[in-house]
């Protein structure tokens, strides 16, 4: 599966008088990080014309590697976080200036758009992280929705005016796992400062790895067009944690689910999609798709390792349930589950339990 495009996952429903009716799931298996960067900027269009595209590719810079413009505290920064910059073609390196809000570390300019980005730090995050997680290691992996949004505000609020961000989307987990090889990450839209930037609004992704800390990087422009958006998509992972979230071992004994899709049970309201470091598994309201609107009951993600022999080992991290809200198990125990693939049907059962399901592939 290529991570950059963009998946958007429509259910039709035909009602018994034969009408059709299209719902899309927000929270789905397809959604991936790019996607939620795409809807927060065509949710802005809605207030002043704006919307987002697409990503191209870059070249790719390690830490430590020569690059012009490249300043020495951007290459630590790259070097103790364990993280890879992406350079991206049209892009050049401007001076990077003091700032008393946010000191970033490397600018870039479009050569063909009115749009600058600017990489560094996110020094309001663990502060954050630290208030609402204390010590605890799960929390700090996986903060419920709630809370990450809240970390989320806190990152940009002093770079914010008024201290305040107009509109928050926290990444799916699997999705940023993949993506940005982090735990958990976000994208903030909010109006600058006149003392930060001379733009009149910014678009920062934020993301986390437990061990390695935050950083953040964001687009500065003033107005919002479609092909300011694909610009701007061309360098949306131009920064990421180095090291894969999936295990070399792991991704060879699972190559035959892997960016695999599914539609299980009797009545098909059960999703699946397997990733190389995770497992989502959707829930769909049947009382809700009686009344032709598609929605998540329970979603739940899980880091998963790939055994031989058709096995794997999934522990859950996040699961998130419609009227309950965060349903997440406080010491989540692996369990081990087996599966069977005959053309495009698999059977998944766990191991010592009586939950079993039968799958038809859907992508």
């Amino acid at each position: 599966m290529n991570i950059f495009k963009n998946f958007i996952f429509i259910i039709i429903f035909v009602t018994g008088c034969g009408s059709k009716s299209k719902n899309t799931i927000d929270n789905n298996p397809n959604n991936s990080v790019k996607k939620q960067n795409a809807n927060s900027q065509k949710k802005d269009k809605k207030d002043k014309g704006k919307k987002g595209s697409e990503r191209a590719a870059g070249k790719m810079v390690r830490a430590g590697n020569s690059v012009t413009g490249n300043s020495t505290e951007f290459s630590n920064l790259q070097s103790n976080k364990k993280m890879i910059y992406t350079s991206t073609s049209g892009y050049k390196p401007i001076q990077v200036t003091k700032n008393p809000h946010w000191q970033h570390l490397y600018s870039v300019k479009s050569s063909t758009q009115p749009l600058e980005i600017r990489y560094g730090g996110a020094p309001s995050v663990l502060p954050a992280l630290k208030s609402t997680c204390g010590t605890k290691e799960s929390c700090q992996k996986t903060p419920s929705d709630k809370a990450l949004r809240g970390i989320l505000k806190a990152s940009v609020a002093p770079l914010a005016k008024g201290g305040l961000s107009k509109r928050v989307k926290p990444f799916p987990m699997d999705s940023v796992r993949k993506e940005f090889s982090a735990h958990w990450g976000g994208i903030v839209l909010f109006e600058p400062k006149s003392t930060f930037a001379k733009q009149k609004q910014a678009l920062a992704v934020i993301i986390f790895r437990h061990g390695r800390g935050a950083t953040m990087f964001m687009g500065l422009y003033d107005t919002h067009t479609k092909a300011l958006g694909n610009e701007w998509m061309r360098a949306f992972h131009s920064l990421r944690f180095r090291e894969s979230m999936a295990k070399a071992a792991s991704v060879t004994h699972g190559k035959a689910l892997i960016n695999t899709r599914w539609r299980c049970g009797k009545a098909g309201s059960v999703f699946m999609r397997f990733m190389k470091s995770t497992w989502k598994v959707i829930h769909i309201s049947m009382a809700m798709a009686a009344m032709g609107t598609i929605r998540p009951y329970e979603t739940i993600t899980s880091n998963v390792t790939y055994l031989p022999k058709g096995k794997f080992l999934s522990t859950v991290f996040r699961i998130d349930n419609m009227e309950r809200g965060d349903r997440t198990p406080a010491q989540p125990k692996p369990q081990k589950f087996k599966y069977k693939l005959k053309g495009k049907t698999m059977t998944l059962s766990a191991v010592g339990k009586k939950l079993s399901w039968t799958c038809k592939l859907s992508r």
